[in-house]
């Protein structure tokens, strides 16, 4: 919860356009059945690489809240939100996206930050492929392999092995 008591976070319904697979074995894609929940699981882990990491809280919220077999995964920490969309916020009078006295950082209270037309720049040290809009990235990287596991899957599924 954030200090107003509003939750923040992001939850990403990415289209994997499987509309063809889903035609052919539609039973198997309802929502908690168990080719869904295969979707979902292995999005949330292949996504991990892409999404940013300095101490893992945002990984472990990806975990924690995404309700596997739902067909979204939520990713919910007060910053989800900015860094999945990276563009850095500032001060509108300063310009500045915080202030600091060489050990802390804070912003002026109550004054609302603005888009700056600036990305963020992401710590690539813990994982190497961090960036905004990370699940977009995870897909388009991934969404030809990720359809055959899908179509694979739901073959299984369909023939009851």
């Amino acid at each position: 919860m954030s200090r107003s008591g509003v939750e923040m976070g992001m939850v990403v319904n990415a289209s994997l356009g499987l509309e063809g697979i889903r035609a052919r074995y539609g039973a198997a894609f309802a929502l908690g059945g168990s080719l869904q929940m295969f979707i979902d699981a292995t999005v949330l882990k292949g996504v991990e690489p892409y999404v940013p990491m300095r101490v893992g809280s945002l990984t472990r919220s990806g975990i924690l809240h995404t309700r596997i077999g739902q067909g979204m995964i939520t990713w919910k920490t007060p910053y989800a939100r900015y860094l999945y969309y990276g563009e850095l916020m500032v001060d509108p009078v300063y310009g500045k996206g915080a202030f600091t006295d060489g050990e802390r950082f804070w912003s002026r209270k109550g004054v609302l930050k603005v888009k700056s037309g600036r990305e963020l720049k992401y710590d690539k040290s813990r994982h190497p492929l961090a960036q905004m809009r990370w699940a977009e990235a995870y897909k388009n990287d991934h969404l030809k392999e990720l359809t055959g596991m899908v179509r694979r899957k739901a073959r299984r599924i369909s023939e009851g092995i």
